[in-house]
C-alpha cells in the first residue's frame, strides 16, 4: 500500500532562501527615512 499522499494534500517541504544582500544601500534608506520625519505626512500615506 503506497502511503504518499499525491497532488496539494501533500505534505510541503519548504525552504527560506537567505538574501545576498539588501534590497536598497544604506543611504537611500537613510534618505528615505529622513524624508519621510520631515514630510509631515501619515505613515499610511507614504505607503
Amino acid at each position: 500500500m503506497d502511503t504518499e499522499i499525491p497532488g496539494p494534500l501533500a505534505p510541503r517541504k519548504e525552504f527560506a532562501m537567505a538574501r545576498t544582500h539588501s534590497p536598497y544601500p544604506p543611504t537611500f534608506r537613510a534618505e528615505a527615512v529622513e524624508l519621510a520625519r520631515t514630510s509631515g505626512k501619515e505613515v499610511p500615506q507614504l505607503a
